[in-house]
């Protein structure tokens, strides 16, 4: 029961992941070197349309995906706990 409210909680906190940084991509995407690219290109001083920028990003969207989907897998194991408290007698 454990494992499944976990897996609940971490596919909800990685879709969350995955939606603010699609949003966040969305918002500064107009910006001259916004986006997550342009930020990778310019940290890195590398060409926004390289290849390496273009990785470099993905891995970067994806480590805050990883750790978004175990964050929010914790926060459901908390939130299976605190209301198994209220069902206890």
């Amino acid at each position: 029961m454990k494992s499944k409210i976990f897996r609940i909680g971490a596919i909800l906190g990685g879709l969350l992941g995955i939606l603010i940084a699609v949003g966040m991509d969305y918002v500064s995407g107009d910006v001259p070197g916004g986006g997550w690219t342009g930020a990778v290109a310019h940290d890195f001083s590398l060409a926004e349309d390289s290849p390496a920028a273009t990785i470099v990003a993905v891995v970067s969207v994806g480590i805050m995906v990883v750790i978004s989907a175990v964050l929010g897998g914790i926060c459901g194991l908390m939130i299976d706990r605190f209301f198994k408290i209220f069902t206890q007698e």
